[in-house]
């Protein structure tokens, strides 16, 4: 009996010691709680921050007006047309000289006589002299700048687009090539006249003499310049 009684005792001792520590230890620190990411609040737009938009809307232009540097290509006011000289009212041209569907072309009442030609074209190079012979037997170049009583004649360089007289190159060459030789729109020449085993002085020659009658056929009976025979 008394060996229980020593049990019990030791029992309480031991149950009281536990109770007495668990009091004296400090609670448990509670866990700090992670706050929230913070956030870039949006500023809300007033109505004077609203783009405002027009009540008529703009049309978009449906044909823009074209670069000034197009204006003088592209600009046929100052060609004259003359319906009352017919291609068909002029005789057979000379060979190799085409005749056109066209009428003739003035400009202050003179025939336009036009080359087109590149600067690496060698027909054009060949070709230029004969047609600066022709038109001056009707005129007088001075550089690039011609002047005559009789018809307005142009070397033009075709090099880069647009050039003068784009328009009528365009509506006459055939397939794009050069040289290119209009004659008032009347008659034209597409190549140059080379011949192989020909002195080119010779064959010049013989061109100028051919462009010399064409641009003579021009001109009606009785009108005739100087240089074109009787």
């Amino acid at each position: 009996m008394r060996d229980e009684h020593t049990y019990i005792a030791a029992a309480a001792i031991i149950l009281l010691v536990a109770v007495l520590y668990a009091l004296s230890s400090p609670p448990a620190a509670a866990p700090t709680p992670t706050p929230p990411p913070a956030t870039t609040p949006s500023p809300v737009s007033t109505p004077a921050q609203q783009p405002t938009q027009s009540a008529t809307a703009t049309p978009i232009p449906q044909s823009p007006t074209p670069p000034s540097n197009f204006e003088a290509v592209w600009n046929m006011s100052s060609l004259e047309f003359n319906p009352y000289l017919p291609a068909s009212s002029f005789p057979e041209p000379p060979p190799k000289i085409v005749r056109t569907n066209g009428s003739l072309i003035t400009i202050g009442g003179k025939p336009l006589i036009v080359i087109f030609t590149l600067s690496t074209c060698s027909h054009c190079a060949w070709e230029k002299p004969a047609f600066y012979n022709a038109t001056g037997r009707f005129g007088t170049w001075n550089g690039s700048s011609f002047t005559s009583g009789y018809i307005v004649a142009r070397s033009i360089l075709s090099d880069t687009a647009p050039f003068e007289y784009q328009p009528l190159f365009m509506n006459y060459s055939y397939h794009n090539l050069v040289p290119l030789t209009l004659l008032g729109g009347v008659y034209s020449r597409t190549g140059s006249n080379e011949q192989h085993g020909v002195d080119d002085a010779t064959a010049r020659a013989e061109e100028a003499d051919r462009l010399t009658e064409a641009i003579c056929m021009l001109f009606a009976v009785g009108e005739k310049p100087p240089a074109c025979p009787p």
